[in-house]
């Protein structure tokens, strides 16, 4: 005892306030919100597999999105039309309805094919795999949201490349690279014999096989399949409109059985539970976000007068319904908020990496 307070009083003599310490002051307003941000750290999920495990588990479909890409990149860079577009030409056609909608001055690209292309698949996937990463802590998540990202953006470029081909369509400044001599000499097809195809054409070939090839909107259709995707993705983690669906007559009864015959009083209950709760108004805004950047890269390409509206509008709602088939695909479910946030494949094993599909 003597020994302890000896020590005491020399630990005293040395830091008066170490038997008497100042109570720590308070957290100011903003550095209580500081501590509350996630700290910013090298992603180190516990699932995450070797990149032999990975390879292993998902060779064929990074296979078969890269044949996609590939022969839609072919059809677009060497695809004459497939079937012959014929338009009419005689003196006065330039003044004529048909003239001023396919006869628009030629403008150069607001934003080209390359750049829309890179935009719709790098953005989503930096955001979904830094969201994964940092904030989710979870690698198979953001496999799965990667790889249907891949899904929905190579199956959507091939259809709408293969339409393109087949159907397609003449562009707004058509006739600007055309350039065809008026009157033609000679005579064309049809009852009054003014109907030609690109044959009688003076530009450039190259330009003008690009230019027959209007029908449906690629940038629209790359735009709404990667930014779609994402907007799905950030209701299915945000919970923005998300929903539980009404259980059927028989599980309502079982229900009701099962709690003694309370069961319409426990569905009121969390009717007027699940009214009082309300979405934050930021969610809607980071779910519109990735859509209105889909709009503004779709409707460039009606303000340079490279498509059409029809075009623009049929590429968005292919681009959408492949971004919305591609999600389904790869989360359990679209709109279920009880699901939607969860991937088919999951981490299911002992060994690091090991996945099994629900």
């Amino acid at each position: 005892p003597g020994a302890q307070v000896h020590e005491l009083s020399s630990l005293s003599s040395r830091d008066p306030e170490a038997l008497d310490p100042k109570p720590t002051p308070p957290l100011s307003k903003c550095q209580r919100l500081y501590s509350r941000l996630p700290k910013l750290r090298a992603p180190n999920p516990p699932d995450r597999p070797t990149f032999t495990q990975w390879l292993r588990r998902c060779w064929l479909d990074v296979l078969t999105q890269l044949l996609c890409a590939l022969i839609a990149l072919i059809i677009y860079l060497t695809a004459t039309p497939l079937l012959p577009r014929y338009f009419p030409l005689y003196p006065g056609i330039q003044t004529s309805p048909w003239g001023l909608k396919y006869g628009q001055p030629y403008l150069p690209e607001y934003i080209n094919t390359t750049v829309s292309a890179a935009v719709s698949f790098f953005v989503p996937f930096a955001v979904m795999s830094v969201m994964s990463g940092w904030w989710g802590d979870c690698f198979w998540d953001g496999n799965a949201a990667c790889i249907g990202l891949g899904y929905a953006l190579a199956t959507a470029t091939l259809v709408q490349s293969l339409i393109k081909w087949i159907i397609g369509g003449l562009r707004p400044h058509f006739l600007a690279l055309c350039n065809p001599p008026i009157p033609p000499a000679y005579g064309g097809r049809g009852p009054s014999g003014i109907f030609y195809t690109a044959d009688v054409c003076r530009g450039n070939p190259s330009a003008l096989r690009e230019a027959q090839m209007s029908f449906p909107s690629g940038h629209a259709c790359a735009a709404f399949a990667g930014f779609g995707f994402v907007a799905l993705y950030f209701n299915a983690k945000f919970g923005v409109f998300g929903h539980k669906p009404r259980p059927r007559a028989s599980t309502s009864e079982a229900l009701d059985e099962a709690r003694g015959g309370q069961g319409v009083e426990v569905e009121v209950k969390e009717v007027q539970e699940e009214k009082r709760v309300r979405v934050s108004h930021w969610r809607l805004v980071l779910f519109v976000a990735p859509i209105v950047v889909a709009v503004l890269l779709a409707a460039s390409k009606v303000r340079d007068a490279w498509h059409h509206p029809v075009d623009v509008v049929f590429g968005s709602l292919v681009g959408m319904l492949f971004a919305l088939m591609a999600y389904r695909m790869v989360y359990r479910s679209v709109w279920d908020q009880r699901t939607n946030h969860l991937a088919r494949e999951v981490y299911g094993g002992s060994e690091k990496g090991e996945v099994r599909e629900e």
